[in-house]
């Protein structure tokens, strides 16, 4: 947020989406700068896919938000090491080109060609930037990064596409989202610290959260049997508070009426012993489910118990 103060980006006078799409990045992009945090910038951005263990290759790195080049204002552009990397980052708009005008050149007034255009124009073609840029043009590979959300995937595609053609072939153009951040920041190997564990609650406030939807490594027969010693333990009428309102009696009900099917399971197809019916009863319900066990620490989810043999 603070570099979008900086820029006057959340002046009231400018329209909402953008005001919202600016914090976003500055929020995102700030944090990660502001904490050294190179090495993801780096692979998020598909500069590099090594591990985060050393920052040895992206010693020299810098950022710039929104600098106002010759033919366009990229939102961030970043060194990461030999890499010069223009971002160009959406959140619910789409590119921002310039109206072309009947009898003009239509590539030049995508806004991805406008922003390679203001690193690559000859410096006697165009105003002369901050040396650190200039510099950074001077020694480093120009890669271009069009940032989206995953929910947009097919415009952010179809624009993607789009600037890919009006580039020249050498011209490097990578396509990422909100939600690859998401997911990188939880994966084990990246440390679990304090900054990592608030972005990824911005991100999920914004609603760029990643799912990676249900894993496919079923229990076996042999781990269904002390899976069947369990129920559920009422708790006093409680555990019903644990989950979210769409969870109504009668939903609550076929999830308790839930069997497995003994002969079932001895064939190998127990997958097939749940009754469909229940599953359509109880489908927005488990899709619905979320612990409030942190809101609301008097009620507590269901206890388990041991069901005898």
């Amino acid at each position: 947020m603070l570099h979008a103060l900086l820029h006057n980006k959340l002046d009231e006078l400018i329209p909402e989406p953008q005001r919202r799409e600016d914090a976003l990045t500055s929020v995102t992009f700030g944090t990660l700068v502001l904490v050294n945090a190179w090495d993801i910038l780096a692979r998020w951005l598909r500069v590099s896919d090594e591990q985060p263990a050393s920052t040895a290759g992206l010693w020299n790195s810098d950022c710039w938000f929104w600098p106002r080049l010759a033919f366009a204002e990229p939102d961030v552009v970043l060194r990461l090491g030999d890499f010069l990397v223009v971002v160009e980052a959406k959140y619910r708009s789409g590119r921002n080109d310039l109206v072309a005008a009947e009898d003009g050149d239509a590539d030049l007034y995508d806004q991805l060609v406008r922003q390679y255009r203001s690193i690559t124009e000859p410096i006697d073609s165009r105003v002369r930037y901050a040396e650190p840029i200039e510099h950074a043009i001077a020694e480093c590979r120009l890669v271009q990064v069009f940032v989206s959300d995953s929910r947009r995937h097919r415009s952010a595609r179809r624009e993607w596409e789009e600037s890919k053609r009006r580039l020249p072939l050498e011209a490097i153009l990578w396509s990422v989202t909100w939600q690859d951040l998401f997911k990188l920041l939880n994966d084990p190997p990246v440390p679990q610290n304090r900054w990592a564990m608030d972005l990824c609650s911005y991100l999920q406030v914004c609603g760029l959260d990643s799912f990676e939807g249900i894993g496919r490594h079923l229990a076996g027969p042999e781990d269904l049997t002390r899976i069947r010693q369990w129920c559920e333990q009422d708790d006093y009428g409680r555990w019903q508070h644990a989950v979210a309102p769409l969870f109504t009696g009668r939903k609550i009900a076929g999830l308790k009426g839930w069997r497995s099917l003994t002969k079932e399971i001895a064939t190998g197809r127990w997958v097939h012993g749940i009754d469909h019916r229940v599953i359509e009863s109880a489908r927005n319900a488990i899709v619905g489910w979320r612990s409030t066990s942190n809101e609301h620490p008097d009620l507590r989810p269901a206890k388990l118990r041991r069901r005898n043999p």
